[in-house]
């Protein structure tokens, strides 16, 4: 149980069981690799990158979690578009209906390890000129998810994603006011710092604007590497987590880079040297 301030929130770090088109994972392919090292950093779990809910064994992945002490906190589910073309938002109902449905299983698997289920780059991407019934339909596909993850008793993250990958929910307050009209128990925010640093304007008040649905956040620094290797202001993100009392978990996704092992070793180093005293 992590109670008090967000220095003792979760600290998890992003895996991908099987090598993935999308960049900012850790030891993709290579499973029990990026567990050994979650352990050894002090993490206290992982957040799964999956192209399908059956990409790793659960029976293995149970082992893998009890063997090194670890807990699955979210499960990411955008390889479906990068690699796929499936999204919530396609203009094709078929291919509608099969992200909800990929969704879907994601929610079951999550529902077995108490995880969450992030609804980010599997949202796709709009024409640049969408009609509205295109975006009315996307959201309709996004409450037939919510609706039944709020059934299985799984939380669902709106992540807001840049512009340069979408044109649906690039800012904070854009996610927020998605989630306080669908007003689903179950659907809260994610913020993901290395998007934040291209849309938000000022990092503290759209934190502390969008407290109220806030529950995961992602630590990446402004060139995608682990914080501390680029330049975003962590300081100002990391005392508004602080002065709101945030208590979800604080994870760290990002590139490979220089090396799985390095990136894994700065996340951790960076996240454990954080305090709500001394910033």
């Amino acid at each position: 149980m992590h109670d008090g301030h967000p220095a003792c929130s979760a600290k998890i770090v992003s895996l991908s069981p099987t090598p993935s088109t999308f960049g900012p994972l850790l030891f993709a392919g290579d499973i029990e690799a990026g567990f050994e090292a979650a352990a050894a950093g002090g993490f206290d779990g992982v957040e799964l990158s999956l192209l399908s809910a059956g990409q790793i064994e659960y029976a293995r992945l149970e082992s893998l979690l009890a063997e090194y002490g670890l807990k699955v906190y979210g499960i990411a589910t955008g390889q479906s578009y990068y690699a796929e073309g499936i999204s919530l938002f396609a203009p094709d109902r078929a291919i509608r209906d099969r992200a909800i449905e990929k969704l879907r299983e994601h929610v079951d698997l999550a529902c077995d390890l108490d995880a969450a289920v992030i609804v980010g780059g599997i949202r796709g991407r709009l024409p640049s000129e969408p009609h509205a019934s295109s975006l009315s339909a996307g959201w309709d596909a996004f409450r037939d998810v919510a609706q039944y993850a709020c059934g299985k008793n799984v939380t669902i993250l709106l992540e807001p994603i840049n512009r340069y990958e979408t044109n649906i929910v690039n800012t904070l307050e854009q996610g927020a006011e998605i989630i306080r009209k669908l007003a689903f128990p179950n659907v809260r925010l994610l913020a993901d710092a290395f998007h934040m640093n291209i849309e938000e304007a000022l990092f503290y008040e759209s934190l502390m604007d969008v407290s109220d649905v806030l529950g995961y956040m992602h630590f990446a620094d402004s060139n995608r590497w682990a914080p501390g290797f680029g330049h975003t202001d962590f300081g100002t993100i990391w005392r508004a987590l602080c002065d709101m009392d945030y208590r979800g978990p604080i994870g760290i996704e990002v590139l490979p880079l220089p090396t799985d092992e390095a990136a894994a070793r700065q996340g951790a180093r960076f996240l454990h040297g954080l305090s709500c005293e001394g910033g």
